[in-house]
């Protein structure tokens, strides 16, 4: 599992690739990275890229990759059935990058943050996902979460509590989805990277 510095090591070169992508008006960096940002051994199990965009956010909420649908389709396509090609270019090279597991957020123009994932069909089956999950986890490790000492069996914890939650997901299509997140919240425990 990579550590901290070998994100940091890498961080210019993603941030680069980013900026190459038209429809990005700035990038953030957040989560566990950020957070443990002056502990260069710490695992890291994903980047957490916001990305500022000129689209609004029922551009990109239209955008799945189920049956690479409309990924996959021709610009004159996706205009007769009303799509934004703009937007699903934006989308399509952005997930493309996944340098470090990169987990894709995107604040749209109408000041929504989206996350790209599994489309599951609501709420409460997520939540009950990750109570199986923390479950499951717990019968593996012997612990609940609330008893994670250490970074060793946190991550021991996690890796049983993620491997459930993918078995879920695995066939679901991805696609974008409103977060709670506000974007003000994010940003604040964010760091900018220069466009």
């Amino acid at each position: 599992m990579p550590k901290v510095k070998d994100v940091k090591n890498s961080i210019t070169e993603i941030c680069s690739n980013l900026n190459k992508i038209s429809g990005i008006k700035k990038i953030y960096i957040f989560g566990s990275f950020i957070e443990n940002e002056h502990n260069s051994n710490f695992p890291i199990r994903d980047l957490d890229v916001l990305v500022s965009t000129n689209f609004d956010s029922g551009d990109l909420l239209s955008i799945t990759n189920d049956n690479n649908y409309p990924l996959s389709m021709k610009e004159e396509s996706l205009i007769e059935l009303g799509y934004n090609p703009k937007s699903i270019n934006f989308t399509k090279k952005f997930i493309s990058i996944n340098d470090f597991n990169m987990d894709h957020w995107a604040s749209s123009k109408d000041n929504k943050i989206l996350h790209w994932g599994p489309m599951v069909d609501c709420i409460d089956d997520w939540e009950k996902i990750k109570i199986e999950a923390e479950n499951y986890a717990q019968k593996k490790t012997g612990l609940s979460r609330d008893k994670l000492k250490n970074d060793d069996i946190k991550y021991k914890w996690k890796t049983e509590y993620d491997n459930l939650i993918a078995m879920y997901l695995k066939n679901i299509p991805n696609g974008w989805y409103l977060s709670s997140h506000k974007p003000k919240e994010i940003i604040q425990k964010a760091k900018e990277f220069e466009k």
